[in-house]
């Protein structure tokens, strides 16, 4: 569940709605740390996380997001109905998730 006091972000209405007119089934979730948004289209899954304007990632979420990043699965921190389409039409070959410092070893 999602800790008292916390809210959703203003742009995520926006951005839900901009994401299931490009034929995404988004899913919000309430858990403390964990992303926003689970995003699901074709076998393709992806994790957003939105901020507002200036908004910054709290200690919970970046432990989480380098847990989830450790599988090798994107989590992408969003601010507009744009950046949010962006992160879920990006290819995940190739792609350095946003906590990455070095990019992993590539697979030849």
């Amino acid at each position: 569940m999602r800790h008292h006091g916390a809210k959703r972000d203003d742009a995520e209405p926006n951005i839900v709605t901009a994401l299931e007119l490009a034929g995404w089934t988004v899913i919000k979730v309430s858990d403390a740390g964990f992303p926003d948004l689970v995003c699901l289209r074709k076998c393709v899954v992806r994790f957003l996380e939105v901020k507002s304007p200036g908004g910054t990632l709290t200690a919970a979420q970046e432990k989480t997001f380098r847990r989830i990043q450790g599988a090798m699965v994107p989590v992408h921190v969003v601010r507009t109905p744009e950046e949010a389409l962006m992160a879920v039409r990006a290819p995940v070959e190739g792609i350095l998730p946003p906590l990455t410092k070095k990019a992993p070893p590539r697979k030849e």
